[in-house]
């Protein structure tokens, strides 16, 4: 979706950033191409796929930086993730124990939170490791980003026949926010 005008309202489009640590990657490249496929405009720091070409024509897959809102990853690389935070209607983070171990995870999240303490994006969680989650014994969620998980709802992606329905609960979770967003910018 691109930003353009319907009657005389601005359209912004529903942008995701996917906030992940490189070990869950490839799981993560399955998501965002599902997510795409469903019209939603998603951002990781790598390329994405352009979906249309994926999904008619995948032996001429192209390949396209960045995303609609955020441009690909170059330059400052602080900067590029701020930008891409900044941008979002939604950041998802891909829940681990090497996640909670990365620096520039931390320093992510931690920004986006502070965002949607604010009101300015909304974060949703999918957790990567069946043995490491909210509800996962003996070891949990734990530290800072078990703070920031706490009992928010979460979606489970440690396995690849998980895409699918995580994918589904997410668009879920973001149709519903994004009505709630025009319902309030419409002054209704």
């Amino acid at each position: 979706a691109a930003v353009g005008e319907v009657g005389r309202e601005l359209v912004r489009p529903t942008h995701i950033m996917l906030s992940y640590c490189w070990a869950e990657k490839e799981i993560v490249k399955k998501l965002a191409a599902r997510l795409g496929a469903a019209g939603k405009d998603v951002w990781r720091d790598e390329v994405i796929i352009s979906i249309i070409f994926d999904l008619m024509f995948p032996s001429y897959c192209m390949w396209q930086e960045g995303s609609v809102v955020v441009g690909p990853m170059q330059g400052d690389t602080d900067d590029v993730m701020a930008k891409a935070v900044e941008r979002s209607s939604f950041v998802i983070v891909f829940v681990s124990k090497r996640y909670k171990e990365s620096a520039n995870c931390r320093q992510e999240a931690q920004y986006a939170r502070g965002r949607e303490k604010r009101g300015r994006v909304k974060m949703l969680y999918v957790m990567t490791d069946a043995k490491y989650t909210s509800v996962s014994e003996p070891e949990a969620v734990d530290g800072w980003l078990g703070m920031m998980v706490g009992q928010q709802l979460w979606y489970p992606l440690w396995e690849e026949q998980q895409v699918e329905g995580t994918c589904l609960g997410l668009l879920e979770l973001v149709g519903a926010r994004r009505r709630c967003f025009e319902i309030l910018e419409a002054g209704l």
